[in-house]
């Protein structure tokens, strides 16, 4: 189901679900297909599936600081997302 434009990744969201197959997935099925649009009148699903990584990159993008200072924020980034 076509939700909306991703603000981070500018890609169209699709929201899933994965349905694990049994004896009750025709029944958890209809009841998936009549709770996704629900989420979506509600705007209670994400806003976004970009992981921390883009988030940071983007936000150091427009952090508008000096040269020493984004390469030392971006080693501490790179640092933080080793472990």
């Amino acid at each position: 189901m076509y939700d909306r434009i991703d603000p981070v990744t500018r890609k169209r969201r699709h929201l899933t679900e994965i349905i694990p197959p049994g004896p009750g997935a025709a029944k958890e099925a209809e009841k998936a297909r009549t709770r996704l649009p629900s989420k979506v009148d509600e705007q209670r699903n994400p806003r976004t599936r970009a992981t921390v990584n883009p988030v940071l990159d983007r936000h150091l993008e427009m952090l508008g600081v000096e040269d020493t200072t984004l390469d030392s924020d971006q080693g501490l980034c790179a640092t933080t997302s080793d472990r």
